[in-house]
């Protein structure tokens, strides 16, 4: 298994153990995500905030990597799948209880065996459904 599968699997296990110390491993300091996600400014600290804020209304969150690929000498793709159970205002919808799965593709691209940015879909549709079916209520 290559390096670059090796730093992209580590980036997602961050997420299921909340062990933060790895995004300085794998992560350049300049790390950006691609669109920007509202309240991460890149970065470690800001790729560290997603995680505690995910963590923070999402308990048991596991990210898997279903299927992963080094698709050129520095960019790997990945299919994952985030789940955990909502125990927070998520999405702009009061806390449910319920298990949910955040379905999202990914493509890594490395400098210096490092992940300089991460292109990024999510599938948070889904998720909105998942809680509406579930009683959410929209936060005012």
């Amino acid at each position: 298994m290559s390096n670059h599968i090796n730093a992209v699997k580590k980036f997602y296990e961050v997420f299921s153990t909340g062990d933060l110390t790895g995004f300085d491993q794998i992560l350049a300091g300049d790390w950006q995500p691609l669109p920007a996600v509202p309240g991460n400014p890149g970065g470690w600290e800001g790729q560290k905030g997603t995680v505690g804020y995910l963590r923070a209304v999402l308990s048991d969150l596991t990210y898997s990597v279903e299927e992963i690929y080094e698709c050129a000498p520095d960019v790997v793709a990945c299919r994952c799948v985030l789940r955990g159970e909502q125990r927070g205002p998520f999405l702009g919808l009061s806390a449910t209880g319920v298990a949910i799965e955040l379905t999202t593709m990914e493509f890594h691209y490395f400098q210096n065996g490092q992940i300089v940015a991460t292109r990024h879909l999510e599938d948070f549709f889904g998720v909105y459904q998942q809680l509406l079916s579930a009683g959410a209520a929209q936060i005012a």
